[in-house]
């Protein structure tokens, strides 16, 4: 198995967080967030209620969603990878900038 494709271009979802450094007030940057969840037997990753793909299993789905989400971050976007780890209820997998890169 090769590489995983990365899903089209990321929109901005989630929320907006603003730094405040001293005085100077930094851009908000929207958080673009990348879910993996079940739906039936397979995997899907989700971006704005839309869900892309049908994976075997969450790994596979996972992949996806973080190569996915690198390039959203080499995009300036803030982006993060969720799991779900029961229905309605996700773990943080994977944080641009915090992990690591995938490889390819």
């Amino acid at each position: 198995m090769g590489h995983p494709t990365p899903l089209s271009s990321p929109l901005e979802v989630g929320t907006r967080a603003a730094d405040v450094i001293g005085n100077e007030r930094a851009m908000p940057m929207t958080i673009t967030r990348y879910a993996v969840i079940r739906e039936g037997s397979k995997w899907r990753v989700n971006l704005e209620g839309v869900n892309y793909g049908y994976y075997d299993d969450a790994d596979a789905a996972t992949a996806v969603a973080i190569a996915t989400a690198q390039k959203a971050g080499e995009g300036g976007h803030q982006a993060q990878v969720l799991v779900e780890t029961l229905p309605m209820q996700f773990r943080l997998a994977w944080t641009y900038g915090v992990d690591p890169a995938p490889a390819g």
